[in-house]
């Protein structure tokens, strides 16, 4: 344990000096697709599986320290999943079948190390917590939870406040993501 703190003390310190002139907020819209695969159980003897993927948007706001790290919070949002009733093993249920829409909801809080690939292109990571939600229909039923979200992402900086990327995370929740990213730095 004294080792891992004293290598995140030296990276931090490290990374102050490397970019301490970059620092301030920053403002993200993103755009892509989300994938979820889950199961949620209902007390009606059965479960709603869902495994579809979906448009989704995101807005974030962030703070950069310095060049090397920064942190985000971001609000997600993906609709119309494809969520279907699924009998639990060795269990009688009804022999029709249940397709509703699910929405999922993501709230989620990362540190975000980067590493500079030149003067205007940053390669980075994603690395905190999510809360996910999923409202399932009038039938079958939702499901939340927090998980442990990781990812990544490469951005172009088109002007000193304006920048492009792609970036993708996941999390245990079986949540895949892939989006197109605006940034703007202020």
């Amino acid at each position: 344990m004294k080792r891992l703190a004293a290598v995140l003390a030296l990276g931090l310190a490290i990374s102050g000096t490397l970019g301490a002139q970059e620092q301030g907020w920053f403002v993200t819209a993103q755009a892509g697709v989300a994938d979820y695969e889950t199961t949620q159980k209902t007390g009606r003897g059965f479960f709603g599986e869902t495994d579809d993927d979906s448009f989704a948007w995101a807005v974030g706001l962030g703070y950069d320290f310095n060049r090397n790290i920064g942190v985000r919070g971001m609000f997600e949002r993906s609709t119309d999943h494809a969520t279907t009733n699924l009998c639990p093993p060795n269990a009688v249920c009804p022999a029709i079948l249940i397709r509703e829409d699910t929405d999922f909801t993501n709230w989620s809080v990362v540190a975000m190390p980067r590493l500079p690939l030149g003067s205007r292109t940053n390669l980075y990571g994603t690395f905190g917590l999510q809360y996910w939600d999923a409202d399932g229909g009038p039938q079958l039923p939702g499901d939340d939870d927090v998980e442990f979200l990781f990812g990544g992402g490469l951005e172009f900086s088109l002007t000193p406040h304006l920048a492009i990327g792609g970036e993708a995370q996941a999390s245990a929740a079986d949540y895949l993501a892939g989006r197109f990213v605006v940034r703007y730095s202020f």
